[in-house]
């Protein structure tokens, strides 16, 4: 491991970790080679020992107060040894809530990024960077995806799901609970494959979807002076979490981590989720729904595509999949019938279009439209539902426009929209077998 502590003599620069799509295809590519040179030579790699790590440290690191601190100080080390390789690298990250209505549509399953699902019988992954990739836990094999709705994918968390949970958690402990789940094991069990495993780093694709939890929690951290250094909750030992708590399997503590100003890096906001309290912008409830509240199904489900302006409603993650990563069954559950109820309030405000609404992505209204008959990211097809009715839906192209602001007017597609579903049905647990992250 390298040293991912702060660094004693200040920062010589600070670090600017993007959203992948920002990158130019010169700093994508060279990223790509440098994981490429860690997974090089006699097996197990470089790159195979930071998945043994995160599988032997696990029991301690998901479902307690280390969750976020552990794999802060695991990406930021996976980060300074691929600056080794070459020192211009940053840690991209992935903001899945702005694909959160159809994951599929996400451009880093591009066949030139990270290649698309694995193919039907053996779930390899045959196209993109990682189309020959070989990983070695828990024995050699291919790189496995298996989306839960085969050519598509589940609904994951909206921008404005993040934005709640960080403004209506009061304690560090309670926001960790609530971003470690339902919104972080949704990414990994919906992708299938390695990512609901504890190898779940076989896939590179990992270290994108940590940099935005990483992310996440760095905004919370950033909202008030109380939350900066923020830590609490109880360890896997049954010890309180405190700064001084060793990191489990790393030679740091959870004050080394704290600060990512001091570890020299920082977070650009991705313009399709940024996000601003002015003009009223309803970013989150000033009042959260009960703890008790009951989800009254109002939401299109999770898999449901034809709905061009609503918020989808995640699927319920397995009991099992919860207890295999330590936590509270019940608690989840409370958890999971909150943000559905959260969900369903920001479909109900008059006029409000999230910029995570389907009807925001021009490459998904081309589809429906007919216009393009070539996605770009080639790794699912949609038709136009046979019971329909005609309507003009104007598409921004425009990511930056801000949550609950007017959409910048770029194109106007005529398309059939399918009529809203007010009692959609398929919001059931996950088809993904019982595994832990």
């Amino acid at each position: 491991m390298t040293d991912a502590k702060p660094h004693s003599s200040g920062c010589t620069r600070i670090m600017e970790r993007r959203e992948i799509r920002t990158l130019s295809d010169k700093e994508r590519n060279t990223y790509f080679s440098a994981i490429k040179q860690l997974q090089s030579g006699a097996a197990p790699t470089v790159y195979d020992s930071y998945v043994s790590l995160h599988w032997k440290m696990a029991n301690s690191t998901h479902g307690f107060p280390e969750f976020l601190p552990w794999h802060r100080a695991f990406i930021l080390d996976f980060e300074r040894t691929l600056q080794k390789i070459d020192a211009s690298i940053v840690l991209p990250y992935w903001d899945w809530t702005y694909d959160s209505q159809a994951p599929e549509l996400a451009p880093i399953w591009r066949s030139d990024w990270y290649g698309g699902n694995g193919r039907p019988g053996d779930n390899c992954v045959t196209d993109g960077q990682w189309a020959d990739w070989r990983p070695f836990y828990p024995q050699p094999h291919c790189l496995h995806r298996n989306w839960d709705g085969n050519n598509t994918m589940s609904a994951y968390y909206s921008p404005e799901i993040t934005r709640y949970l960080q403004t209506t958690a009061q304690l560090y402990d309670d926001f960790r609970v609530r971003l470690e789940a339902p919104p972080h094991a949704q990414v990994h069990n919906s992708i299938g494959g390695e990512m609901p495993t504890m190898f779940s780093p076989n896939d590179p694709v990992f270290y994108l979807h940590h940099a935005y939890i990483d992310k996440a929690w760095s905004e919370w951290q950033a909202l008030s002076p109380r939350n900066a250094r923020a830590y609490d909750g109880t360890n896997a030992d049954g010890t309180p979490a405190k700064l001084s708590s060793p990191l489990t399997g790393l030679p740091y503590r959870v004050s080394d981590v704290i600060d990512i100003g001091q570890l020299c890096y920082t977070y650009i906001p991705f313009p399709g989720t940024h996000d601003s309290d002015e003009d009223g912008a309803p970013i989150a409830h000033s009042t959260p729904p009960p703890s008790d509240a009951v989800w009254n199904g109002t939401s299109p489900n999770a898999f449901e595509r034809q709905n061009l302006y609503k918020l989808r409603a995640p699927i319920l993650l397995l009991d099992s999949v919860i207890l295999m990563n330590q936590q509270i069954v019940g608690e989840v559950r409370r958890l999971e019938a909150l943000l559905r109820v959260a969900i369903d309030e920001f479909n109900s405000l008059p006029g409000y279009i999230s910029p995570a609404a389907l009807i925001n992505r021009p490459d998904f209204v081309k589809r429906l439209s007919g216009t393009d008959k070539d996605p770009a990211a080639g790794h699912s097809s949609y038709s136009v539902p046979s019971t329909t009715h005609t309507a003009t839906a104007t598409a921004t192209a425009d990511p930056g426009r801000e949550i609950g602001r007017p959409s910048g007017m770029r194109e106007k597609a005529d398309v059939r929209v399918s009529k809203p579903d007010a009692d959609p049905a398929n919001n059931g647990a996950s088809r993904v077998a019982a595994k832990s992250f």
